[in-house]
């Protein structure tokens, strides 16, 4: 089993179009995220993956916003191949919210509420259905059923990797660059901001810096 899980404003729009334009055929798309539902509903879902995962052809390799558990369920099944690429926590965050900010997306129960309440950047930042964003589409999926989580302060050589775990011969330089937030403004967040940010979401910089440490050594963590 491939998996391929295309983590929301990682560069992973420009992943996409390259897998389309060299394995099109292998890929299955999957962008039915568990995210855009309530948690109440959210976690219905997730019960009935963990009882009964989707079988999947073991030639293809699916790719999206879908949470692992869909297709894993409650066991690592033999000869799983999974790999995501992440980002700092904090800038990972101030990318989506002004993605958000520059589109509709009203089909989004919190990009609705997000609109309802005119939420600042700080607002998106510290509210409680983004706090640990990466935990919450690796849940019931242990970080070492991962064979390979690659960073967005290190990209290319992070696809390269992906694609080679995968079984995949394609050069990330080739990657392109799509959906990439434009925006010119200046963020400036404080020390104090930051501090207690990294403090909301303690569990998503716990896997970051594992990330970090166990794939990325060489690399020197950028601040937000």
């Amino acid at each position: 089993m491939r998996l391929f899980l295309h983590m929301p404003k990682c560069a992973g729009s420009s992943i996409k179009k390259l897998l389309e334009l060299n394995n099109k055929d292998l890929l299955i798309l999957d962008y039915e995220s568990f995210f855009t539902e309530p948690k109440t509903e959210r976690d219905k879902k997730i019960l009935q993956c963990l009882e009964q995962p989707e079988i999947l052809n073991t030639e293809k390799i699916v790719y999206g916003h879908f949470f692992p558990v869909k297709y894993i369920g409650n066991s690592s099944p033999p000869n799983l191949k999974l790999v995501t690429i992440i980002r700092e926590p904090i800038d990972r965050l101030i990318s989506h919210y002004y993605f958000w900010k520059s589109g509709d997306f009203s089909s989004h129960y919190l990009w609705r509420k997000m609109k309802e309440h005119n939420w600042s950047l700080t607002d998106f930042i510290l509210c409680e259905e983004m706090r640990n964003f990466y935990c919450q589409y690796f849940t019931k999926i242990p970080i070492q059923f991962f064979t390979y989580i690659g960073i967005y302060e290190n990209l290319n050589q992070s696809v390269d990797l992906c694609f080679s775990n995968l079984g995949l011969n394609i050069n990330a330089d080739l990657l392109p660059r799509e959906n990439k937030t434009r925006t010119k403004k200046i963020i400036k967040l404080t020390d104090e901001f930051v501090e207690q940010a990294r403090q909301f979401h303690a569990q998503d910089y716990l896997i970051y810096n594992y990330t970090l440490h166990r794939f990325h050594s060489h690399i020197k963590p950028t601040q937000p």
